[in-house]
């Protein structure tokens, strides 16, 4: 945020409703699924919160990659909503409480994934 910051300040004729705008709440509702959820899975807890906070994400994103945002951070809102679906995944998975909190954070690097594979593609 302190960089986009910056470069609203400094770029003149940056739009309005710059992508960022879209995608930090959406990755900040991604850390918070990420706690709730590992909170949730440690305390044995059958609360829809996982689902009801992976499917506000999955909209979301949806929104951001059916055109609310730049072509360039369509890939981030795809990648939040391939992370929402993994928690999704996780919550319905056998795993134990310690391998879930694992791969919950493994669910939030999915962007890292979609750097790999766009460069591969180039």
């Amino acid at each position: 945020l302190p960089a986009w910051d910056q470069a609203w300040r400094s770029a003149a004729g940056m739009p309005r409703h710059h992508p960022l705008l879209i995608l930090c709440p959406l990755f900040a509702v991604l850390c918070w699924l990420n706690c709730v959820a590992i909170e949730d899975w440690e305390q044995h807890r059958k609360a829809n919160r996982v689902r009801w906070l992976a499917g506000l994400a999955i909209v979301a994103s949806a929104l951001g990659v059916l055109g609310l945002v730049s072509q360039p951070a369509r890939w981030l809102a795809f990648a939040a909503a391939v992370s929402a679906a993994l928690f999704l995944v996780l919550d319905r998975s056998r795993l134990q409480p310690g391998a879930r909190r694992i791969a919950a954070d493994l669910a939030l690097l999915t962007p890292l994934l979609l750097l790999v594979t766009e460069s591969v593609v180039r």
